[in-house]
């Protein structure tokens, strides 16, 4: 059986270069590695449990006597519902071998399957040149380049080859030789940018769904020379509607329904009568048997007009569940769906603010809910920004809450991963919370360069992000030092009223934040510490910006002017040079040419020689 590799960052294209490694390296051992070593693993995947066996009732005679003694088993009846609650951390179903849609699964859960390798090396990169278009945000052009941080691709086995499908931001999507980095059919182009994830039939017909902001979704054939749209949906066919027409969801194909969310804020189902024409080649006739407006009135009355659904399908049981830009999270029984019975809701649980992050389930039923905090609202100050909820309690469904605010536009961003008995979050601070499911506690917590909107993989004991710097991270989470490992990459803040040895903390200091004064950039010079320096606007002659250019064109400091100064950009450049440690030591020896620590002696001497005529 071939070993499936997926990474699950969300990060540019580049990255698949690794993923063939995934489905060829041998697994080494991770013991005496370091720190810096574990950074170094990278992508991911999930080893998949042995597949249930039942003992067949056995006969056994005894030799002394003609008595035949029976014994049997107890067997479960088969599930006969959408998706079995006991498939959660597996894969989804047998029919197609890989990792078919976002985490893998209906319930959100399946990662796919190691070796994980220790020592990962680039096999190749595709494409050729960087993957970009122009997209329009509030009506404002811009240029988007990469793939979306829901753009995990499809990683799966078809005709003796392995396929890496995914849509990027050139508003295409790539079918791609797992082995070689080769295009298997040429580009599919939308008409705008893909953010979300495509999904493949699971049944194994050759389709792919795919969602872009082009305003369609829709059912890809690949069993033709070129990939071919056999049916598409648009985000205004359907209605009311509310926000946009983007398609960020990655959909769901369960019993020949198609399962999507939409930024429409309406959820929609549709019978995809999956076959095959007189030629052999794959049809599809859908029909859209059922959409429901994602919001309802008390929402857009504490949140407004943004509802929109961004996060993707999760299915339970009989039970659909999904959440939206508003923060309602929901589920509606689909029991009856497939002979026209309409779903009604069963579950309502307000979480205060945007979830973009896809719900997450768990062995036991529980939902696992990311928050963002954009608004502010009391709710999210009375809730937080980790939820997990009892959907079998629907009338008091928190179980617990773990609160990460730091300031607006902040919050949860990114799906946690479950792993053993611990929920891993990223947050857009770039911290990465280890907590405990039972209790909601952070066992550890670790800093990576923000924002860690990428949603984190776990194989093989194996935590794989994608950071905001470039890098794919790897840390081994069954080594006991990990929580070590975590503590060490914390971030600590004290605030002080006024400091009298300053000499002694700027030498200390792994990077300096201040205005440029003539002594501030002296002082940086003799120590040789790195810095981001905001020279003081208004300054006679505009010197202090002359000043820091004495430090930042030799890239000893980054210069920022006040003007472009916001909390966001500030804490992205200095996270992103806290995490590079050998940038700062080339910072620092770049500053330390600089200095002139016999410089007070060359003036005295000055002075005296001045004194002298």
């Amino acid at each position: 059986m071939r070993r499936w590799g997926l990474a699950a960052v969300g990060l540019a294209v580049l990255v698949a270069a690794l993923w063939v490694l995934l489905l060829r390296a041998p697994r080494t051992s991770h013991q005496g590695l370091d720190d810096a070593d574990r950074e170094l693993l990278a992508s991911a995947t999930t080893t998949a449990p042995p597949p249930a066996t039942t003992a067949a009732p056995s006969t056994t005679e005894a030799a002394a006597t003609s008595t035949t003694t029976t014994t049997t088993t107890t067997t479960e009846p088969p599930f006969t519902g959408w998706v079995d609650p006991e498939s959660v951390g597996k894969p989804w179903g047998d029919a197609v071998e890989g990792v078919l849609t976002f985490r893998g699964s209906p319930t959100r859960s399946w990662h796919g399957e190691g070796p994980v390798p220790s020592d990962p090396e680039v096999a190749w990169r595709f494409p050729d040149d960087r993957m970009c278009s122009m997209t329009s945000i509030g009506g404002v052009a811009q240029e988007w380049c990469g793939m979306g941080w829901t753009g995990q691709p499809a990683v799966f086995e078809r005709d003796g080859r392995t396929w890496v499908v995914f849509g990027a931001f050139d508003g295409a999507i790539h079918f791609v030789d797992g082995a070689t980095g080769e295009r298997i059919l040429p580009d599919f182009q939308t008409g705008d940018i893909v953010k979300g994830s495509v999904t493949v039939d699971p049944d194994g017909y050759p389709l792919v769904y795919a969602g872009s902001r082009d305003d369609e979704l829709r059912v890809l054939a690949i069993d033709r020379d070129v990939p071919v749209e056999l049916w598409s949906l648009h985000a205004y066919d359907v209605g009311p509607t509310r926000w946009n027409n983007d398609w960020d969801s990655s959909p769901l194909v369960l019993d020949d329904h198609l399962f999507a969310g939409g930024e429409n804020s309406r959820f929609h189902v549709a019978r995809l009568h999956r076959g095959y024409d007189a030629a052999g080649l794959v049809s599809v006739a859908p029909e859209l048997v059922w959409d429901v407006a994602g919001w309802d009135e008390e929402l857009v009355e504490a949140v407004g007009g943004n509802v929109s659904i961004e996060s993707s399908p999760l299915v339970l049981g009989d039970v659909l569940y999904f959440a939206n830009s508003g923060g309602l999270v929901q589920g509606w029984d689909v029991a009856g769906l497939r002979d026209g019975v309409e779903p009604n809701r069963v579950f309502r649980f307000w979480a205060g603010d945007d979830v973009d992050a896809t719900l997450v389930a768990d062995d036991e039923g529980m939902l696992y809910v990311g928050v963002e905090y954009e608004r502010g609202t009391d709710r999210s100050h009375e809730l937080g920004q980790v939820l997990k909820l009892d959907p079998s309690r629907p009338d008091d469904p928190l179980v617990w809450a773990f609160e990460d605010r730091p300031h607006l536009d902040s919050g949860v961003w990114a799906t946690p991963a479950v792993y053993g008995d611990l929920l891993l979050v990223p947050t857009d601070e770039g911290k990465v919370h280890g907590l405990d499911r039972v209790t909601g506690e952070a066992r550890w917590t670790m800093q990576l360069p923000g924002p860690t909107w990428s949603s984190p993989t776990v194989v093989d004991d194996v935590l794989v992000m994608g950071v905001c710097d470039g890098r794919v991270l790897g840390l081994d989470l069954a080594d006991p030092s990990v929580e070590r490992h975590a503590a060490a990459h914390a971030v600590e803040y004290r605030p002080v009223e006024y400091e009298d040895d300053l000499p002694t903390a700027l030498a200390a200091a792994d990077l300096v934040l201040c205005r440029s004064g003539a002594t501030s950039v002296a002082e940086l010079g003799v120590i040789g510490v790195p810095a981001v320096l905001v020279p003081l606007p208004g300054a006679p002659d505009d010197h202090q910006t002359a000043n820091a250019r004495l430090l930042s064109d030799v890239d000893a400091a980054r210069l920022l002017p006040d003007a472009e100064v916001d909390g966001r950009r500030l804490r992205l450049l200095l996270t992103e040079l806290l995490g590079d440690a050998p940038r700062r030591s080339r910072m620092a020896d770049a500053a330390a040419a600089t200095g002139r620590p016999d410089a007070a002696d060359r003036v005295a001497e000055l002075v005296e020689a001045h004194a002298r005529g």
